[in-house]
């Protein structure tokens, strides 16, 4: 399992990847599921492992949902961002 400070990096990893909340969540608890069935002998290090593991299930879910990383044109207002604000 993960330490606590090693899985507020990997939600890090996966909020900045664009998932919010609950999928933020469930795709933390995948990333601690796969560490436990599927992390490599040796691992050097296992935070640098999960956050990519992270990046990539958070890429799939962006597929899945078609997206931005998708290419089906679903830009940061879909996912509950504003316009940045400028002087």
């Amino acid at each position: 399992m993960l330490t606590p400070e090693e899985l507020d990096r990997v939600r890090g990893a996966l909020y900045l990847s664009g998932l919010r909340h609950e999928d933020l969540e469930d795709a933390a608890q995948e990333v601690q599921l796969r560490l436990l069935e599927r992390a490599p002998d040796g691992l050097r290090s296992r935070v640098a492992w999960a956050c990519t593991v992270a990046v990539n299930l958070a890429r799939d879910w962006h597929r899945r949902a078609g997206g931005p990383a998708a290419g089906g044109g679903g830009g940061p207002a879909a996912y509950g961002a504003g316009a940045p604000s400028g002087p």
